[in-house]
C-alpha cells in the first residue's frame, strides 16, 4: 500500500467508469484498516456542500435563510454539508460539518461534487480544487472579474457591481428576483454532469 502515517489525510475516491471492481471499492476496502490503524482523517466523498451564511458585516449577500432552505428541501435526494462555526444555525435536510477556520472549512469543502452558496471564500476555495458551483452574486460584485467560466454564476448585469457593504436597495432587489427554484435548476444541471 502507499498508505502513510505521516500522511494529513487520505480522500477515498474510486473510478466510476471502472468494469474492475478493485477500483470501484476492493482498493479503498484494503486501505481502510491502514488509514484507521494510522489514525488519519478520511475525507468522504459524494456530497454538495451548501452554505446559507454571510458575513454580517456585508448585508448585500444575504439571500435569506428561507430560500436557501427551500433548496435544500426541494432536492431530498442530495446529500447536502453545511460547514459552519460550531453553533451556527444548520438548514434541515444537511449535514453540520463545524470548522472553525477557513482551513478546516476547505478541508470539509475538499471531497464535494458541487458548492452552492454566495460568492465568497469558500466559492474561490471550490474554484481553486476544481470543484464546481453554483454561486449567488446578487448585485454587490460581478462575476465578471470575480467569478469562474466552469460555475453558475448567478446575477443581474444591470447596475452591476455596485460594491456598497452598507445596506443597497440594488442588491436586495436582485436578490429578492433570484427564486429558489432557479438555484435548484441549476444545481440539477450541474449534478448531472458529475
Amino acid at each position: 500500500h502507499a498508505l502513510s502515517p505521516a500522511a494529513d489525510g487520505i480522500l477515498f475516491m474510486m473510478l466510476m467508469n471502472s468494469t474492475d471492481r478493485r477500483f470501484l471499492v476492493e482498493e479503498q476496502a484494503r486501505g481502510a484498516p491502514f488509514v484507521h490503524r494510522f489514525g488519519l482523517d478520511a475525507v468522504p466523498t459524494g456530497y454538495v456542500v451548501i452554505e446559507p451564511h454571510f458575513k454580517t458585516k456585508n448585508q448585500n449577500r444575504d439571500w435569506g435563510w428561507a430560500r436557501w432552505q427551500a433548496v435544500v428541501s426541494a432536492l431530498p435526494g442530495v446529500h447536502w454539508v453545511q460547514i459552519s462555526p460550531q453553533g451556527q444555525k444548520v438548514l434541515k435536510g444537511a449535514e453540520s460539518r463545524p470548522a472553525n477556520s477557513f482551513i478546516a472549512a476547505c478541508k470539509a469543502l475538499s471531497g464535494a461534487d458541487l458548492f452552492v452558496g454566495c460568492e465568497g471564500g469558500l466559492y474561490h476555495a471550490a474554484a481553486a480544487m476544481d470543484i464546481r458551483s453554483v454561486a449567488i452574486f446578487g448585485g454587490f460584485v460581478s462575476p465578471v472579474t470575480q467569478g469562474y467560466d466552469d460555475c453558475v454564476n448567478i446575477y443581474d448585469p444591470e447596475g452591476s457591481p455596485c460594491g456598497m457593504r452598507v445596506r443597497c436597495s440594488h442588491c436586495r432587489k436582485i436578490l429578492d428576483a433570484i427564486k429558489p427554484d432557479r438555484v435548484v435548476g441549476h444545481v440539477e444541471e450541474m449534478l448531472g454532469a458529475v
